[in-house]
């Protein structure tokens, strides 16, 4: 089965590293949940957070504090040892480009996946490409791009994460759960 895997939400804990980054300079900042993709809601310097974290400190947020979520490398190996194709499929803007593949060669992401696609965008709008691609299977943790994958008729499973919980498709808790996932919907394809 061919399976595209988002990154940042996903694989990838980018808005820990972005608040831990942010708590650096900002000693009283308080940590708290994402509830809403809009993350300027979450910082005192509301919409100005977008270019001070995805432009004038890009490298720390998307690669120096960056961390893989637990059981990220343990369950792409699963998944190739199924004999899967893997997918990385993600949007990244002119100054986390650089940083995101220092990030893939750091945790060798590059030996798990088949194909790595990097969508250079502004990362700010919504419908940039995703929903075009074609593959058997989609996870991600984007409101917006679940949806538009949706209405593409795409299959998408959501990685659970505090920002999308209003989002109407199964929800995962972690790479494990995914991998289980894909064992379960290989065989109901199988059977249809």
């Amino acid at each position: 089965m061919r399976i595209a895997i988002d990154l940042d939400g996903t694989l990838r804990g980018l808005m820990e590293s972005l608040q831990e980054t942010y708590k650096k300079y900002n000693p009283s900042y308080q940590i708290q949940e994402f509830t809403e993709w809009e993350i300027d809601k979450f910082f005192p310097i509301s919409k100005s957070i977008y270019e001070w974290a995805f432009r004038d400190h890009a490298e720390e947020i998307f690669y120096t504090n960056a961390r893989l979520y637990p059981d990220v490398q343990k369950a792409l190996r699963l998944l190739k040892g199924e004999g899967h194709t893997l997918t990385l499929l993600t949007y990244q803007n002119e100054h986390s480009f650089f940083p995101t593949c220092e990030f893939i060669k750091s945790y060798s992401l590059d030996f798990f996946f088949d194909e790595i696609r990097i969508i250079l965008t502004d990362t700010s709008k919504v419908s940039n490409g995703k929903e075009h691609t074609d593959y058997d299977l989609y996870l991600d943790d984007s409101p917006h791009n679940i949806k538009l994958l949706l209405e593409e008729g795409k299959n998408v499973v959501c990685m659970a994460q505090p920002w999308n919980k209003k989002v109407d498709v199964l929800r995962l808790v972690g790479m494990m759960d995914f991998y289980i996932f894909v064992l379960k919907f290989k065989d109901f394809k199988r059977k249809i």
